[in-house]
């Protein structure tokens, strides 16, 4: 009789699977971790000097920023907004992606030369014989 409720308590616990993460959420999360990565900010938020130095010109910016919502044409605003939520490689990774397009593109013009090289010796064998 034990086994048997043992077995009932078992079929009646289900699994719950976790759901997977978006791409954004990765994003997210690992802007996160760089930002716990680089410690405390350098200045603190509350008010000193210089926030009270530079407050007319947060002003200015907002007023500007409300202006723009007329100059600036719709299109641009959106590529700004879009290129804000980009997760931009670091330095390092930029070289090493930069070294690879630089090596196949090395890699694939010495390809081309040397079949091009050969065909054309081919066809003047051929054509100028």
């Amino acid at each position: 009789m034990a086994d048997e409720l043992k077995t009932n308590d078992t079929e009646k616990t289900k699994r719950r699977l976790r759901k997977a993460p978006t791409i954004r959420e990765k994003a997210e999360a690992k802007t996160k971790k760089a930002e716990k990565a680089q410690g405390p900010k350098r200045f603190a938020t509350g008010r000193s000097f210089v926030s009270g130095f530079f407050a007319p010109l947060r002003k200015l910016g907002r007023g500007l920023k409300k202006i723009s919502r007329y100059v600036i044409p719709p299109y641009f605003r959106n590529a700004w907004i879009e290129l804000k939520q980009v997760t931009w490689p670091t330095f390092r990774n930029g070289l090493r992606l930069t070294g690879a397009v630089i090596t196949f593109a090395v890699l694939f013009g010495v390809i081309v030369a040397v079949v091009d090289f050969g065909l054309d010796k081919l066809f003047k064998q051929i054509l100028l014989k």
